[in-house]
């Protein structure tokens, strides 16, 4: 599966925020906790690499909460500081305002100017949201909202600029695309629905195997993707015509309960 997408707004982005370089104390870099190495975006290391950075793990209700610590734990042995949270559930504020001044040299600095930096869908709109505590950005469940960079007050000490979601031009790693289409972080026109979501059935397979027994229940030793997708077709009721199994239709069903946490508490990737 090939995925490649770097639209134009991306690009100004990019090119806007180094332009205001100067002026930012500190990145606040908005991860996926399901998927916190795919969802971490190298272009950012080349535009910020002098400066101070809070990785926020996102969705942290989503994930692994073991796996999660792990990824935690992996950033401080690097002397990354990180903190998961879950920016929908709109109690982070404080957290992430005590992480941002344990971030930041000048402790005493009364005014902090923060860059939101992400992929799409990771949440930061929501972040922002969640900080200021009322609705003043546009906050969507599909990638790429956020068409322009908008500065926004959070009480008196933080000042974040919010940024489009950017996506690097392409990834040399196949599974780094896949974990981003199964967390939906890449439009659906973009790949293949069919190869994403037996990619997650294997993997669920393979490491969550629970998951899909009870969600779907699937016999203990059926490690087919196909004729797990056939199962599912026919206890949800998913048919074209007659006889005929809807598989469109259980591919993008079993991608949106992964989604929406209907499969259980799952990470796609380990330290």
């Amino acid at each position: 599966m090939t995925i490649q997408w770097f639209p134009g707004h991306m690009a100004k982005a990019i090119r806007l925020i180094k332009e205001k370089q100067n002026q930012i104390d500190i990145i606040l870099e908005i991860l996926d906790a399901r998927i916190p190495l795919s969802s971490r975006n190298p272009v950012l290391d080349e535009l910020f690499s002098d400066k101070p950075r809070l990785l926020l793990f996102n969705k942290e209700d989503l994930s692994d909460r073991f796996i999660t610590n792990k990824w935690l734990a992996y950033f401080k042995a690097k002397n990354i500081e990180a903190i998961s949270i879950n920016a929908l559930s709109g109690k982070e504020a404080h957290k992430i305002e005590r992480a941002v001044k344990k971030v930041i040299a000048d402790k005493d600095k009364k005014s902090i100017k923060c860059v939101v930096f992400g992929i799409p869908n990771v949440g930061k709109s929501s972040l922002i949201n969640c900080l200021i505590g009322k609705k003043k950005v546009l906050v969507g469940d599909k990638p790429g909202v956020t068409k322009k960079e908008n500065w926004v007050t959070v009480g008196k000490n933080l000042i974040l600029l919010d940024t489009p979601g950017i996506l690097w031009p392409k990834f040399k790693n196949l599974n780094i695309g896949y974990n981003l289409a199964v967390t939906n972080c890449i439009k659906e026109q973009r790949y293949d629905v069919d190869q994403v979501a037996t990619y997650l059935c294997n993997f669920l397979i393979k490491t969550y195997p629970l998951a899909i027994k009870s969600r779907f229940k699937i016999e203990d030793n059926e490690k087919n993707p196909v004729k797990i997708f056939e199962k599912i077709a026919q206890n949800r009721g998913c048919y074209i015509s007659g006889n005929e199994l809807d598989y469109d239709r259980v591919y993008d069903l079993f991608l949106r309960e992964f989604r929406s946490g209907k499969l259980g508490k799952i990470s796609l990737e380990t330290p």
